[in-house]
């Protein structure tokens, strides 16, 4: 089966096809998709949690985060385990790891800031690359399973549409892999199919996780609950 190493719009990482069916309930009844799902829910102030979230914990998280975000950075999520989904201009998120004193917060807010331009060029080259992705460019295998999908479940449209976005993901991931070391400064970092897909050379460096842009943020929720915990940026690309 084709490989994967990527968040669909719809929810985590599969490493292979095979791992998909793990999550499928009844066949093609539905997908049990973590990080989103019946427990979510929004309070007064917009943000997404889970039903079952420790509100003592997020209050708490949230005094010591929000002086240190200004009047430019957006707290757009928080996790249940108090990490923080942020927007610090349009199409550029992060995730900030829960931290006990303010001062921390400030200290990754400026490191993203540093990161900023290497991360812009990277956006760039990443979204150039699905841009200019095709059906025909996927593999036979790709194809094959998108097509078998779309014509023995017609009226289960988003059976293909989840396979099609999976195998448009990888090839983005693929293509921004082979070209990585032709980007300017591309070089201080490393590719990974395990883990974060950008993994600095330098060890105090941050990382980064290329995924699909959505509205919903679902994508990017779904990883900020994978790499909880930890701060990266994350590499957006809108599909067509």
């Amino acid at each position: 089966m084709p490989a994967a190493n990527y968040d669909t719009p719809y929810g985590p990482t599969v490493e292979r096809l095979a791992d998909v069916a793990q999550l499928f309930m009844g066949g093609y009844g539905g997908l049990k998709w973590a990080g989103l799902g019946a427990k979510t829910l929004t309070v007064g102030t917009g943000l997404a949690y889970s039903s079952d979230a420790d509100a003592s914990l997020l209050g708490s998280t949230r005094k010591l985060l929000i002086p240190a975000l200004g009047d430019s950075v957006v707290l757009e999520r928080m996790t249940n385990s108090g990490d923080a989904i942020i927007r610090t201009a349009e199409m550029s998120y992060a995730q900030l790891g829960r931290k006990s004193l303010t001062q921390d917060y400030r200290n990754s807010l400026a490191e993203l800031r540093d990161l900023d331009p290497l991360a812009q060029r990277f956006q760039a080259a990443v979204q150039n690359i699905r841009d200019r992705l095709t059906f025909n460019d996927l593999s036979e295998q790709w194809r094959t399973t998108i097509t078998e999908a779309r014509l023995t479940r017609p009226k289960e449209p988003w059976i293909a549409n989840r396979w099609e976005a999976a195998a448009f993901g990888t090839e983005t991931h693929e293509g921004f892999a082979r070209m990585l070391g032709k980007i300017p400064d591309g070089h201080l970092y490393e590719y990974k199919r395990v883990g974060p897909d950008l993994v600095p050379k330098n060890p105090l460096g941050l990382k980064m996780e290329i995924t699909n842009y959505t509205p919903s943020l679902n994508a990017v929720a779904a990883h900020a609950q994978k790499y909880s915990a930890q701060t990266l940026r994350f590499i957006l690309y809108k599909s067509r």
